[in-house]
């Protein structure tokens, strides 16, 4: 008799499935270089997401100025997909306070996500540094 699978599972399972197709090996974290000159951005895959090759965290600095921070959420199913994924950011003064708080959407894809929504909670965005999210490498 084949086993039956609990509702909600073959989805979950196909998400697993897509997020493994696209992560050969667990990455280290990684460094960029963003479009403004002398910034860098450092990923991170030590969380929940890290396994299947998608950054879990993401921050930008200059020099040793923390400019921006990004954690990713949780996973949107879409039907027919792609599937999406949250990503929360927060933006810093030079002081350390924080100027302003979003969240990010972006779609997944072939070498990794694609921004397709942005959303302020406070503050205003003095840079835009997150147009993509690293995702499959």
């Amino acid at each position: 008799m084949p086993y039956r699978l609990r509702s909600g599972t073959t989805a979950t399972l196909l998400v697993c499935a897509f997020l493994l197709a696209y992560s050969v090996i667990r990455p280290e974290a990684t460094t960029a270089q963003p479009s403004n000159s002398g910034q860098r951005i450092r990923y991170g895959y030590d969380g929940q997401f890290g396994r299947f090759g998608i950054a879990d965290t993401a921050e930008v600095s200059s020099g040793s100025q923390l400019l921006a921070k990004a954690k990713a959420m949780r996973i949107i199913e879409k039907t027919p997909g792609p599937n999406h994924i949250l990503v929360e950011e927060e933006h810093y003064a030079p002081n350390g306070g924080v100027t302003y708080r979003g969240t990010l959407e972006f779609r997944f894809g072939a070498g990794g996500g694609t921004l397709v929504e942005e959303k302020a909670i406070s503050g205003k965005r003095r840079l835009s540094v997150f147009g993509s999210w690293p995702a499959g490498r």
